[in-house]
């Protein structure tokens, strides 16, 4: 709950958030290790965006207590979600296989050094999550044998949740329709100021048309990419999904939507 309420978007809910982490002394602390303690008071919620606000705040304030380490705040707000990916990859029994230090290193990689962590903190931060896991407060790490069993045969696919706590909590279907209806409404009245004609299909550069389409078939698509890629045997399947992640990918670092590119990028990578 507490997890929840920080990463809510209302005015008052964000300051209180803000002012929770700026209460936080992360200097001198090694970036694994203030994260940990960053994450010992709550459990991070179930949606995406939500986990945003919550991480770039954390980044910030990292930033602010450590000046000079990164080159900005947006590197650390990578590099955080990417202990938190690298923690679900390392000690959920149902994901396999593992993500090497390596595969770690290259993931958090540009082609502008000084836009990344360093190799050597990456190395360390990857040693040190892989030999102690980040106890967040979540039921799912205290589960049985059993229990991770009957989660494997319902997760067949290999997916197992991006994050294993970030991709949206599913919503009751009048949720759905509901967004979905106010996506299709907004749309709509962005295509009748155009003057389109209906049946007819157009071009758009506008990010305000083409975001909305992608929020709503965005996490769906990745899930079905990764499952189907899981069938290795059907080549014809696999160049098709690869091609789904390829413009997945392009299409969120166009609309700058940095966590489902992320999550597509994490995904292909395992």
């Amino acid at each position: 709950m507490i997890g929840d309420y920080l990463g809510q978007h209302d005015e008052f809910s964000v300051a209180v958030m803000h002012a929770y982490v700026d209460s936080m002394d992360f200097s001198g602390m090694k970036f694994h290790t203030a994260i940990r303690e960053f994450l010992k008071g709550f459990r991070l919620p179930g949606e995406a965006q939500k986990i945003d606000r919550i991480m770039e705040k954390f980044a910030e304030c990292y930033c602010a207590d450590n000046p000079g380490l990164f080159k900005g705040a947006d590197t650390a707000y990578v590099l955080a979600y990417a202990v938190i990916l690298l923690n679900t990859d390392a000690h959920n029994p149902m994901v396999w296989p593992k993500m090497s230090k390596s595969d770690f290193v290259r993931m958090n990689a540009t082609n502008d050094p000084e836009e990344c962590a360093p190799k050597l903190i990456l190395e360390e931060i990857y040693d040190s999550i892989v030999k102690e896991e980040i106890k967040m407060k979540n039921k799912a790490i205290n589960m049985g044998k059993s229990s991770w069993k009957k989660a494997e045969t319902e997760e067949k696919g290999g997916i197992v949740g991006i994050l294993n706590l970030a991709l949206p909590k599913l919503r009751s279907q009048s949720d759905t329709q509901s967004e979905s209806e106010a996506i299709i409404k907004q749309t709509q009245e962005i295509f009748r100021k155009q003057g389109a004609k209906r049946g007819t299909f157009y071009t758009s550069q506008r990010i305000e048309i083409i975001r909305p389409m992608v929020e709503a078939v965005g996490w769906p698509l990745l899930a079905t990419f990764s499952v189907m890629m899981e069938e290795r045997e059907n080549k014809a399947r696999v160049i098709l999904c690869m091609e789904g992640f390829k413009a997945g990918i392009y299409i969120t670092h166009v609309l700058r939507m940095d966590t489902m590119r992320y999550a597509f990028l994490t995904s292909l990578v395992r």
